[in-house]
């Protein structure tokens, strides 16, 4: 909206509130508009500073309803020592520049009952390794995560995850995401991998292994520009586990893997998968177009031994 030509106080339902700082950075009125938001009952706020500096007013920390906070290049200066957002449930940090590492740790702490965070790295950020700030604080309420990484060391900030219910994960590197022994995802019911690299079977195991309650498993390349597989590189990528991993025989219901090229490998895995989750509900196994006739043509994924009987096959 334009916002000279309207005041806040003329508009009757105020939920969401989206504010670029750009033309109007030292505008007056700005710091009237967050008190507006506080008083309000704005749920979601969105704030672009165009990589300017700026700080979070204090007066949103008496804002109960807030529960999305979108920051989008923004240069993020310090808090206030009693700000806190007590609501917020949603925290997108898009492009953000913190003043250094200490300033993430104590961002994420101001945030109590954090559910939903999103990060995506920009080329102008400082944060080099934003993983190992998230390892410093446990999120024992966070519900759900979707992690794009090319850490050097991505495995730091699985510990931090270990709540989390519904899991979207992509790391462009070659290092393993393995977990530390003994790591659990005792509440893990949805898994998305993006296939994209040399290492993501073994995070695959261990998230099999280690998360008992899985119902949905989608292997996929997230982003269209994921050509490489890595893991055709390896001829022997795929080992079969000394024993049958617990969601598969009790939990897995919906099994799917995009980009599927069928494989030797991939069918060792296929056959296992299919061979071992008795209560599976759905399996979709889905190649690109230069590639889906002939997979189809010389695979046929319905000869496998299907463990449940109640599955549901889907090829396309």
């Amino acid at each position: 909206f334009i916002y000279k030509s309207l005041s806040l106080s003329e508009v009757p339902v105020l939920t969401s509130f989206d504010l670029s700082l750009g033309l109007y950075f030292d505008d007056p009125d700005i710091d009237a508009w967050f008190k507006t938001v506080a008083n309000r009952s704005v749920s979601e706020l969105r704030i672009n500073s165009f990589s300017r500096n700026f700080a979070l007013p204090s007066c949103l920390s008496a804002c109960g309803t807030l529960k999305t906070l979108v920051l989008h290049q923004v240069r993020l200066l310090g808090l206030q020592p009693s700000f806190c957002l007590h609501s917020l449930k949603n925290l997108h940090l898009l492009s953000v520049e913190f003043r250094g590492g200490e300033s993430v740790k104590t961002f994420l702490n101001v945030c109590p009952i954090l559910e939903v965070l999103v990060v995506r790295r920009g080329a102008c950020d400082n944060i080099t390794d934003f993983s190992r700030f998230l390892k410093l604080e446990p999120m024992p309420d966070l519900v759900k995560a979707n992690i794009d990484t090319t850490f050097d060391q991505p495995e730091s900030f699985m510990e931090s995850l270990t709540s989390v219910r519904h899991l979207s994960l992509c790391c462009n590197s070659n290092k393993s995401l393995y977990p530390s022994h003994g790591t659990f995802f005792l509440r893990l019911e949805h898994l998305e991998l993006c296939t994209c690299t040399l290492t993501w079977c073994k995070t695959l195991m261990h998230l099999l292994n280690h998360g008992p309650r899985l119902r949905v498993l989608k292997l996929k390349r997230f982003y269209h520009l994921h050509h490489y597989n890595g893991y055709k590189e390896l001829d022997n990528w795929w080992t079969k586990p000394s024993s049958v991993p617990g969601c598969l025989s009790s939990h897995l219901e919906i099994f799917e893997w995009r980009y599927y090229q069928g494989t030797e490998q991939e069918r060792k895995m296929t056959k296992y998968i299919l061979a071992n989750a008795s209560r599976l509900k759905m399996a979709t196994f889905a190649s690109n177009s230069a590639e889906k006739y002939q997979m189809f043509k010389n695979i046929n994924i319905a000869s496998f031994p299907i463990a449940s009987k109640a599955c549901k096959l889907v090829c396309f």
